[in-house]
């Protein structure tokens, strides 16, 4: 029937694009492989200059648009990777430190525990806990505003 014939011809059709797909993706990744390898493996044989020799124009362009100079880009561009690599687990080190996760306020716990007491006791009828929603939503505007406040000074 023609629902069969439509149907065989989508599973061909599926089958065909999911095969492409996965060439391709061998392909990509074969070429991200190589390029890495050839990146690694490649020494820097001269400093990089601190001006560049020509900027296009496109460069020059996207210098004036965004405000920033063609040679900072140049110097992102030539770091290397053992340099990103120290930069990233040293930015990690300081989120360490960074993290500090201080105790929930009693008052935030308890309007806490008492929503989740009602809703259990009232499972059956969540809108009947409309109080202590509103009061755990305080609690928690209150602590917002103190770390405004906190944040801002």
């Amino acid at each position: 029937t023609d629902s069969t014939r439509s149907r065989n011809l989508e599973l061909q059709i599926q089958s065909r694009v999911t095969a492409e797909l996965e060439r391709i993706l061998q392909s990509s990744t074969q070429r991200l492989t190589d390029s890495q390898d050839q990146i690694s493996s490649e020494e820097p044989s001269a400093p990089p200059s601190s001006e560049p020799a020509d900027p296009s124009l496109v460069e020059r362009i996207d210098d004036k648009l965004t405000g920033q100079d063609t040679a900072a880009k140049h110097h992102r561009k030539n770091v290397s990777r053992d340099s990103v690599s120290k930069e990233i687990a040293e930015l990690k080190r300081k989120l360490q430190a960074r993290k500090k996760l201080e105790g929930m306020d009693r008052g935030v716990e308890k309007a806490k525990e008492d929503v989740v007491q009602c809703l259990r006791k009232n499972d059956r009828r969540p809108l009947d806990c409309w109080k202590e929603v509103e009061t755990f939503r305080s609690e928690v505007g209150r602590l917002e505003k103190a770390f405004v406040e906190r944040t801002v000074r």
